[in-house]
């Protein structure tokens, strides 16, 4: 075996809570960068890495390995946990930071902290040179200390304060300053009748809103009416830039948090309740400021005309996306039915039928130029007041979900076109093509199931997709597209959309919950006004977008992970009560150290390692299967299995277990297959 060192390379690391970790490189082209953990030395997760790298030649194939030789930027700087003192030693302890769970901490400004409280400190990094030593294994004391900065109070391990520990460890505000809340309390409790006395009134409209049965904030209601040789679809969303002036307090904080952030039966809003939950939430039967996007569509799907204005309107009905679907099946069984209703009910009974119709149109034009449509069900973890998890259950996609989200993609795409047309800056929502490595999985994954075509050519990736959407491995095949893609963020310079397929995009339609839309919506209103930019002013203007996006990206990215942190969390606190119980599930995941098992009834995943299983385990090149290297038996990505729940750790929410049969097969650590 033969290694070569290559050269050196910059990008962001990964770390493993194991202690290895990967380099992922700013070239694209690069596959990424296996580094042991004796050769990390302090380098966090996130940081900007420089990284020497080695190539290491096995037969015919190709690895690529290396050690940190700089760290660029830093990306963490404080860390929470449990405040903890051994032998005269205060520490603090964080167990899903497994590589350094038990800090040493100082205390310089002698804040006042007791066993079991939770904590924030600042982390000093030591200047230590650690991939310059020989030895293997270097005490953690090494690289970390900590400087205690906040008391966060008696954070208890119970179910109910899982979410405020994970929004502690994620940075993610629990209040808003006082600041912010003496100027929301200077805003008025109802909309007033001046307030609205030059817009366009659009209250005898049958606009509803149309959301998940727990949602709280409605930014956006649509309503839809037919006309000899067009649908009209009017999508109205609530005009919070109308109340959040730019630079104030709350405009600020509101820049800081970048998003809301939600969790079980909680929401870390974007803005204060009162205009999240109340002024700028389209409730039912209350007048609401918004901004009304209204679309003209022909019977092909094209949009003919938009117009963007500022309107009042009045909710007619607040709707979940269940009792919508009901409703759209129960009018295609009887069409008599809307007729035995009140004329107000007739009105927006009316409009859903009509937005069905035109939904339709759209979902067909969407897959003809080559959309993508992944079915990814999200997690919903239903808990009582506690906290505690009584069921998770697979989000299912219903047609009404998906026709809501054709009239936002319509709305986004018409209002990055009109700014576009305006030559006003723009924070656009861009999507690049996916990783050509990554990628390889995938095809390779595809031609295990007969399918031979080039994934080059977008239309044979879509054919592939369309022609495996009811395959029995159909989750499977969306999640490793998913795997495949690069995450969307926000950018001052357009990319265009891969996923979508759109030349231009934006984000629009959620201003309560996103910054985006926000800064959206002033772009609008400049526009609007008829303001201008002069060329020299926009490149400026531009590249602090550019900053702004970043940052918002970032908030965005760290809102996904602790959102997927607590649902690891509840899932290994309802999985508790069934270790020692066997389950059934399917491999959805190959790595070099196991097996990630998705069970089939309670969609939640678990590890099972491969030093749990008799012989020796490696993945192969593409991560597709596991082969035994002593007798050679292969146990490939999307196989059934039966295992053993033999752990549930609450603290990083990670489930273990045990392999018994494979596709039928016993799999015990004594018998040889």
């Amino acid at each position: 075996m033969k290694q070569t060192q290559t050269g050196k390379l910059e990008g962001i690391l990964k770390r493993h809570p194991d202690g290895f970790g990967f380099v992922i490189p700013d070239d694209k082209n690069h596959p990424d960068i296996y580094i042991p953990s004796a050769k990390i030395g302090s380098a966090l997760t996130n940081d900007r890495v420089e990284v020497l790298v080695y190539q290491k030649r096995k037969g015919g194939s190709r690895s690529y390995f290396g050690f940190i030789k700089n760290i660029l930027k830093r990306d963490k700087k404080f860390v929470v946990g449990v405040f903890e003192a051994n032998k005269g030693q205060a520490r603090l302890i964080n167990h899903n930071l497994a590589f350094f769970e038990a800090i040493p901490l100082a205390n310089p400004k002698k804040i006042p902290v007791k066993k079991g409280d939770y904590i924030k400190a600042k982390i000093k990094f030591q200047n230590v040179s650690s991939f310059k030593r020989k030895s293997r294994f270097l005490k953690q004391d090494s690289f970390f200390k900590a400087e205690l900065s906040e008391n966060l109070g008696c954070i208890s391990s119970s179910a109910k304060d899982d979410v405020r520990r994970v929004m502690a460890e994620c940075d993610i505000p629990f209040e808003f300053p006082s600041s912010v809340l003496k100027e929301v309390g200077q805003l008025p409790d109802n909309v007033r009748e001046k307030d609205y006395s030059d817009r366009k009134d659009l209250r005898q409209k049958a606009f509803v809103t149309i959301d998940g049965a727990t949602a709280q904030d409605f930014d956006d209601a649509v309503f839809v009416e037919r006309h000899k040789d067009f649908y009209r679809l009017y999508v109205a969303i609530a005009d919070v830039s109308y109340y959040v002036r730019e630079d104030s307090e709350l405009d600020k904080s509101a820049f800081e948090r970048g998003n809301s952030s939600y969790f079980p039966n909680f929401c870390s809003p974007m803005l204060p309740e009162k205009l999240s939950n109340d002024l700028c939430s389209l409730k039912e039967r209350q007048n609401r400021l918004v901004m009304a996007q209204e679309m003209d569509f022909d019977f092909q799907g094209e949009m003919r005309r938009s117009q963007l204005y500022p309107s009042v309107i009045k909710s007619h009905k607040r709707l979940t996306y269940g009792q919508v679907q009901e409703t759209l099946d129960q009018l295609s069984t009887d069409q008599e039915s809307s007729q035995s209703h009140s004329a107000s009910k007739s009105a927006y009974l009316k409009s859903l039928k009509q937005a069905q119709g035109l939904a339709q149109i759209l979902i067909k034009r969407h897959i003809k130029e080559l959309g993508f449509d992944l079915d990814i069900p999200e997690t919903l973890i239903l808990v009582d007041p506690q906290g505690e998890p009584q069921d998770i259950l697979r989000e299912r996609r219903l047609f009404s979900h998906k026709m809501i989200e054709q009239f936002m993609l319509s709305a986004n795409k018409a209002v990055s076109a009109f700014l576009e047309r305006k030559q006003m800056p723009l924070m656009y929502r861009i999507h690049e093509s996916p990783d050509s490595e990554k990628l390889k999985i995938l095809q390779k994954f595809s031609k295990t199931l007969g399918f031979s075509k080039s994934f080059q050519s977008r239309k044979n990736f879509i054919q592939f997709l369309d022609q495996h959407k009811n395959h029995e491995k159909s989750a499977l095949i969306h999640k490793l597209t998913l795997r495949s893609l690069p995450q969307a963020r926000y950018s001052a310079f357009n990319k265009g959309h891969y996923g979508l397929n759109f030349q231009s995009y934006t984000h629009f339609t959620s201003p309560i919950r996103r910054y985006c839309d926000l800064k959206i919506h002033r772009f609008i209103k400049q526009a609007l006004a008829g303001e201008s930019i002069s060329n020299k002013a926009k490149s400026y203007f531009t590249k602090e977008l550019e900053k702004q996006a970043g940052f918002i990206s970032a908030r965005e990215q760290n809102s996904v992970q602790a959102e997927r942190k607590i649902k690891d969390i509840k899932s290994a606190r309802f999985l508790k009560k069934y270790v020692g119980e066997n389950l059934i599930g399917s491999i959805s995941s190959v790595t070099n150290f196991g097996l990630f098992i998705a069970l089939k009834t309670f969609f939640v995943e678990g590890l099972v390692r491969y030093q749990d299983m008799e012989g020796f385990w490696e993945a192969d090149e593409f991560q597709l299967y596991a082969r035994n290297k002593t007798s050679g038996y292969l146990i490939q990505l999307g196989d059934e299995v039966e295992v053993l729940v033999t752990a549930s750790h609450i603290q990083t929410g990670q489930v273990d277990l045990r392999l018994l049969s494979h596709k039928g097969k016993e799999f015990t650590p004594h018998k040889t297959l």
